[in-house]
């Protein structure tokens, strides 16, 4: 079986995703996330989404098969 090229830790965030860091000690890192998005404003969601989607579209055109998304330390 071939390795699959990947990307190890994370994006850095863009210089227009103006959110702060959120850290919390919940065991669980899915509620963690969970966590740090229901503290987001809508406006905040948005530009999440949209580093999000630039982040995977740009490792997929440079022909990475396993994507990370940004994320901070949450």
């Amino acid at each position: 079986m071939p390795i699959l090229p990947t990307t190890i830790g994370s994006y850095p965030k863009p210089d227009y995703l103006r959110i702060p860091e959120f850290k919390s000690k919940h065991p669980d890192p899915a509620r963690r996330y969970s966590q740090y998005l229901a503290t987001r404003t809508e406006e905040e969601l948005k530009f999440l989404t949209k580093a999000t989607r630039e982040n995977v579209l740009h490792q997929v055109s440079a022909g990475i098969h396993i994507t990370t998304a940004y994320r901070q330390d949450v």
